[in-house]
């Protein structure tokens, strides 16, 4: 046999046996969807605590107008139960109908794009003394 002419058998095969960086790729890969999601998630937890938060601050105004039909009372109630948003982002619009005692709220709330919006009907409880 000659030199040049090696039997396959002593050949060396060709391997990647060297995959130092293949963990850091792959989780360059999956970190993007694993960061996507979780931030997604906390984004989501963000709008839902601003939706219930102006549900609730709505039926505080509801209760307040179910028993006063002042106006600025109800607002101010409203701006109470809510004053840890943003409330110059917080629009605030009441009607009251004296004759049929309801009070409507509808409580906008416009942040990181996201809009939540409560409306809430009350009708007083009718007392007589």
């Amino acid at each position: 046999m000659s030199r040049n002419t090696l039997p396959l058998a002593g050949r060396r095969k060709l391997s990647f046996a060297s995959e130092a960086g293949a963990a850091a790729v792959e989780f360059a890969l999956v970190s993007i969807l694993l960061f996507m999601l979780v931030f997604g998630i906390i984004e989501f937890v963000f709008a839902f605590h601003s939706w219930d938060a102006t549900s609730n601050a709505a039926r505080e105004g509801a209760r307040e107008g179910a028993v006063r039909s002042d106006v600025a009372v109800i607002e101010a109630r409203v701006r109470a139960a809510s004053d840890f948003l943003d409330q110059s982002q917080l629009n605030v619009s009441i009607t009251c109908d004296v004759g049929a005692t309801a009070v409507s709220l509808d409580a906008e709330l416009r942040a990181a794009g996201s809009k939540a919006t409560s409306s809430v009907s009350s009708s007083p409880t009718n007392t007589t003394t």
